[in-house]
């Protein structure tokens, strides 16, 4: 498929054969698993933390940080012991999860009055990170009173998608039928706190607004009733092994990306590099997709809350699973754009789709126009097309419109930048290119072109949220202006 003003990636190169990877080349015993499972003791243990208890990291504590090569020695470090030390025993059943997380439970008890008061006085709510060769590393821990990812500070649309997502995972099999009452705490919570915005003597001194998302501390009440689990880890994937489908009938495994496409990836590397928006379909092997689907249909991680959609974050969970094998796949397959060059971030959003009535909403919004500090953007859409109920939308605009100064780039990120944009977009008559979603579609261009989320619309459901993941590699074009200067 041809996009108007796009140049789409689907041109016949049967040589991209040779795209099998060495991460790929492993038994089927073999973890991927990338982060430390001591970062649990940020979220809690998962219900199926006994998956976990014989993997290395469980008590050192170290995993080294996604980067390239030259930073590969640098480590991220955590508490050099379990989260709960006591906990010897598989947590087989809801009551034995809820007992292991006893202490856990006390300490966001213990910080929810100095939770309450920061929040009354409307702290701007930054993120709370540590930084290794510029790379965001944390953004903060269940318990932490200052973190935007905190259990004290809860949205209608993060309760929404922490039920649903619960019931995905009763449905799978994956946590016991006794957590739908943890799912119905959260819903009785949505019920509460719309009532309460009616109420000025209850909850609504605690709902304020932070760049245009609602938030509110619920009560104590409310945390006992969620038993203190809203924005923690439920359940996390287990290491992942590769399916029977990532091998071919040989025995070997077979490329993560998908060869029967015919992608020229040395063609999609030659437009990039002239400075095109370059549209590549089919992108990942069937089984690829579904894992990844599957990852971040389970993982409770999307711990970020925002203005019609959730995000999830590399070091906090996300870059485990089938993406590390995903993020060596493109580096092999465009070694001239991506190559050795350092990924800085790696994030998914899901997004919005129903409004309070459980219905399509008419107006689903996800991310404005920005640029971000990097040089190349990969923004990737897994969720399955069904759920797409206009096949014209749903995708991303980007703009030509570029961003080449450190100046500018600080001056679009303050509160008042989405406006200063959109001026100085009309001012040079700015035109926009619209790529409509498609599952398994990726669209890669210069990360300093203005972006955004295109109009959507997509059913409701767990399973229908628009899901996208993006890889940002390097710095931007006035990072490098600078460091020549």
């Amino acid at each position: 498929m041809i996009i108007p003003g796009v140049m789409t990636a689907r041109l016949l190169q049967p040589k991209l054969h040779c795209i099998l990877l060495c991460a790929l080349v492993i038994t089927t015993t073999t973890s991927t698993f990338q982060h430390a499972p001591a970062f649990f003791h940020r979220r809690g243990e998962p219900f199926n933390a006994h998956d976990f208890q014989n993997h290395p990291l469980y008590t050192t504590g170290c995993y080294s940080l996604n980067t390239d090569a030259a930073h590969s020695n640098q480590r991220w470090c955590f508490e050099k012991q379990r989260p709960n030390t006591n906990t010897t025993y598989s947590k087989n059943n809801v009551f034995d999860f809820l007992s292991s997380r006893q202490h856990f439970q006390t300490q966001i008890m213990a910080n929810y009055n100095t939770a309450k008061k920061y929040f009354s006085h409307g702290i701007n709510l930054d993120y709370n990170v540590t930084k290794i060769d510029h790379s965001l590393l944390h953004f903060g821990s269940a318990n932490d009173c200052t973190s935007r990812g905190s259990t004290y500070l809860q949205t209608v649309s993060g309760l929404l998608h922490g039920a649903e997502q619960i019931f995905h995972l009763i449905e799978k099999g994956l946590l016991p039928d006794a957590f739908q009452s943890i799912a119905q705490s959260y819903t009785a919570t949505i019920k509460a706190i719309k009532s309460s915005i009616l109420d000025t003597s209850s909850m609504a001194t605690s709902t304020f607004s932070f760049q245009g998302t609602i938030f509110f501390v619920p009560t104590m009440d409310h945390l006992k009733q969620q038993y203190f689990t809203f924005n923690t880890l439920l359940y996390y994937p287990p290491p992942f092994v590769l399916p029977t489908a990532a091998f071919g009938t040989d025995g070997v495994a077979v490329s993560v990306l998908n060869t029967k496409g015919n992608i020229d990836w040395h063609d999609v590397e030659a437009r990039f590099l002239k400075g095109e928006v370059v549209v590549v379909d089919d992108v990942l092997a069937p089984w690829a997709l579904k894992a990844a689907y599957d990852f971040c249909m389970e993982a409770t991680i999307y711990s970020e809350q925002k203005i019609g959609y959730l995000g999830a974050y590399d070091v906090d969970g996300l870059f485990s699973g089938p993406f590390p094998l995903i993020t060596d796949a493109f580096r092999k397959a465009m070694p001239k754009v991506i190559g050795e060059t350092r990924l800085d971030k790696f994030w998914s959003y899901k997004y919005v789709s129903e409004d309070k009535g459980g219905e399509p909403k008419k107006q689903q919004r996800g991310t404005n126009k920005h640029t971000d500090r990097a040089r190349v953007n990969l923004n990737l859409w897994i969720t399955p097309d069904e759920s797409n109920l206009d096949p014209l939308t749903g995708g991303l605009t980007v703009w030509d419109y570029t961003v080449s100064k450190e100046e500018e780039f600080n001056r679009y990120q303050n509160p008042n930048g989405g406006q200063k944009l959109a001026e100085a977009m009309k001012l040079a008559n700015a035109k926009p290119t619209s790529i409509p979603y498609r599952r398994n579609r990726m669209v890669i261009f210069d990360s300093d072109r203005v972006h955004e989320t295109s109009d959507m619309h997509f059913k409701p459901g767990h399973k229908n949220r628009r899901i996208n993941l993006t890889w940002l590699y390097g710095d931007p074009s006035w990072v490098q202006i600078n460091r020549n200067k």
